[in-house]
């Protein structure tokens, strides 16, 4: 299963899962209020913008009426007019000679569409309309919940009338809501450079020396469930920059054994926004060089003597000007007889109730288990190797000290525990955007380098039953509210607050409910509750699992992984905290990031299977073979974290987000369990009762927690600086969880069923 993003002229694939259920499932991705479709044929620089359209767009309408809207246009010339449309709603029609955009939603079409652009073009170049989006009341419904007239929200504000090219750009306007409407934002004109919130109204971005010029006639527009209200069309004028000249930092490793495995990016940088090309002299005849993100790496072979390579100086240029770490040398130390040595497994320090069976040694052989608690063992090897002493305390009654409801799980499970002393590290083989290597992929500078895969996390079990029907929708794009069918496992009650709904969106919508005992996670995909207190829908369910249990398996598509470990959650990655004491999960591109020669290579522990589309696994959407395309570590179900042999301080993060995440990638790592298209690097966060972590993070930061790789915000920057530096623990098995050998952090605290 994989994630989609609305992107133009991005061909969307939709693939097949295969689950313990032998469900076949295609995928999806969230759908983000902040989030803008790409604009591959927008105007590129206000040299081209070719006219004004006028019109603002209605953002509301009741089921049952009439919805029309038509734009004009001026400036074109006389010449030919002809108008496009990305994300129209399924009750709608266009016409693409006039750019009318009307229909009748019904009842079933109750809802927010997702974010919808109306394009035109005289041959020549473009103007646009959106985003925006249009929500769907229902019939004879009063919004205000009474009998008074609504009063339109106002809109005031002064954009700012400039920008220099290269910095950033940024405007939200002032609104107020005197009915306390639900309030949708629409824009016209606006710029290609810029994003747009169609939930805030916020116009942001950063453009570049090519977008040199003036973008007239914007308009920003709210609508309150009335007719729009608008600011004064503006104008920005983008201003040419003096050429600053580039960046470029680092400490690269200055030794390797021979046979290990070498691996060092520079952080590099821009003033203005201009692409980077990188170069170097005196590079080691056995490693490689990436021209397009300054990363060397190789492996010396095994058999070499100690040797010198002196001299690499790594250059960096803007086309313009240009800058160079100072020069450096790799000494290849020469090979030396292995030398092993006993290590202490899992169940070292862990609290359990009876003499440990299991994770007693992860290297070396294990000794008779003495004691009642505590339990003693050790682990040997042959000589020279030295012999570990492990034990495990008796686990005594009200020990706990964590809550399974905001950390669940068992102790060993792994999603708790740490990454190892002992972790053997792959490269993964990941670069500063995460669609900047795939040839076939379309509007990298629009990727996502954060993006949100929601998982519906209800851990209420004393709540009312509802019941889930059976529901084929899926990732159809059809609606997904009203169904009533029964097949494996369907219906089901469970427990959720009346006041909780799950909207058909089209988007992946995991879900773990907890069952009235208190102890079973129910899990389904994708799932909607359209309306609070009615019956629910989901295409599929998974095995139940134990709240106190492993935690491995759940309804996550691609990998069958669970659909509560691993994801952010409400009250966690706030300011002040270190970072989340648990692995999380990611989705990533499958073109450019994935190994697959057949099925059964393209997973691996605790996977338990992948994408039904695991032939196109490391080849670009042209057919040809990506960077990961001959690496049997990058599979579904592989561990990323960033090795502790690296200095977070070093990679100079800029956010306090960006240093948790980089904390806890570290010492916890995270699971790729789905695959998305194109461009997406997601990560599992929660939405539910207790509240929305993007929300949270929005509020908590000031910005929005899904960020572009175009926005050239601290907060992307600091996530593509993580991305080269994640690895895969090629070691992480069962018996060696996070690699093995003594943990990073200490274990979280043994928890029981009450």
């Amino acid at each position: 299963m994989y994630n989609k993003l609305s992107v133009p002229a991005a061909k969307l694939h939709h693939l097949a899962w295969g689950m313990v259920l032998a469900l076949s499932l295609a995928a999806c991705g969230a759908d983000d209020p902040s989030s803008t479709a790409a604009q591959t044929s927008a105007t590129t620089s206000a040299a081209t913008q070719p006219f004004i359209l006028h019109g603002e767009p209605q953002t509301f309408v009741q089921a049952g009426a009439l919805y029309r809207y038509t734009p004009s246009a001026s400036g074109s010339n006389g010449r030919v007019l002809s108008y496009d449309i990305v994300n129209k709603p399924d009750w709608a029609t266009f016409v693409e000679t006039t750019g009318e955009l009307s229909g009748t939603p019904d009842a079933s079409n109750v809802g927010t569409s997702t974010e919808i652009e109306i394009d035109v073009t005289d041959g020549t170049a473009r103007a646009t309309v959106g985003p925006f989006r249009i929500t769907v009341t229902p019939e004879n419904q009063e919004q205000t919940g009474g009998t008074a007239p609504i009063i339109p929200p106002t809109l005031a504000g002064i954009p700012s009338a400039s920008v220099i090219a290269g910095q950033p750009y940024s405007f939200g306007p002032v609104t107020t809501n005197p009915s306390d409407e639900s309030l949708s934002f629409s824009i016209v004109n606006r710029p290609a450079w810029a994003t747009f919130n169609t939930a805030t109204g916020a116009l942001f971005g950063t453009p570049t020396s090519a977008s040199v010029g003036a973008f007239a006639g914007i308009v920003i527009s709210v609508s309150g469930g009335a007719d729009p209200v608008s600011l004064p069309a503006f104008a920005i004028q983008v201003q040419s920059a003096t050429d600053g000249a580039p960046t470029i930092s680092g400490t690269p490793p200055t030794t390797v054994a021979s046979g290990g495995n070498y691996a060092f990016t520079p952080v590099a940088g821009d003033p203005d926004g201009n692409p980077l090309t990188f170069s170097i002299m005196n590079a080691p005849s056995w490693a490689s060089f990436n021209t397009s993100t300054g990363d060397l790496s190789g492996s010396p072979p095994a058999s070499a003597s100690a040797s010198l390579f002196s001299n690499i100086v790594i250059s960096v240029t803007d086309g313009t000007s240009s800058a160079s770490l100072a020069p450096f040398a790799i000494t290849v130390t020469a090979p030396t007889a292995p030398t092993q040595n006993g290590a202490c497994g899992a169940a070292n320090g862990t609290a359990v109730a009876t003499a440990p069976t299991s994770g007693l040694c992860s290297t070396g052989t294990a000794s008779a288990v003495s004691g009642s608690g505590p339990w003693a063992w050790s682990c040997a090897v042959a000589s020279p190797g030295t012999t570990a002493s492990c034990s495990a305390p008796l686990l005594s009654s009200g020990s706990a000290s964590r809550n399974p409801l905001q950390q669940p799980f068992a102790t060993n499970s792994i999603w708790n525990m740490p990454i190892g002393s002992a972790a053997a590290f792959a490269p993964a083989n990941l670069t500063a955007n995460p669609a900047s290597s795939d040839s076939g992929a379309t509007n990298v500078e629009w990727a996502v380098v954060f993006g949100l895969d929601s998982e519906h996390i209800i851990l209420t079990p004393t709540a009312p039953l509802v019941q889930i029907n059976y529901e084929s929708n899926a990732w159809s794009g059809a609606s997904r509210c009203g169904a009533t069918g029964s097949g494996s496992g369907f219906p089901v009650a469970v427990p959720i607050p009346a006041t909780y709904t799950v909207p058909s969106d089209n988007g992946n919508d995991g879900a773990a409910i907890l069952a009235p005992d208190g102890q079973t996670v129910i899990q389904f995909q994708p799932m909607a509750l359209c309306t609070a207190g009615e019956s629910g829908t989901a295409a599929a369910m998974a095995p139940t699992v134990n709240l106190y249990g492993p935690g491995i398996f759940g309804a996550h598509g691609g990998s069958g992984m669970s659909s509560i470990g691993g994801s952010i959650r409400v009250g966690e990655m706030r300011p002040g905290q270190l970072g989340m004491h648990h692995a999380l999960k990611v989705d990533m591109n499958y073109y450019e990031y994935y190994h697959a020669s057949s099925q059964a290579q393209s997973y691996r522990w605790p996977a338990v299977t992948s994408d039904s589309a695991w032939q196109d696994y490391g080849l670009t959407s042209a057919g040809a073979q990506g960077a990961n395309y001959s690496n049997p570590a990058m599979v579904m179900g592989a561990l990323l974290a960033i090795p502790s042999t690296v200095s977070i301080s070093s990679l100079n993060l800029q956010t306090e987000p960006g240093k948790q995440l980089a904390w806890t990638l570290q010492n916890y790592g995270a699971y790729i369990v789905d695959s998305s298209t194109d461009c997406c690097f997601n990560f599992s966060e929660e939405e539910s009762p207790a509240g929305s972590v993007s929300a949270q993070f929005q509020t908590d930061y000031g910005f929005p927690m899904m960020v572009r790789f175009n926005s050239g915000s601290a907060w992307a920057q600091d996530i593509e600086t993580i991305r080269t530096v994640l690895q895969v623990v090629n070691n992480n098995g069962p018996s060696s969880i996070g690699g093995g050998g003594t943990p990073l952090q200490p274990l979280a605290p043994q928890i029981s069923p009450p």
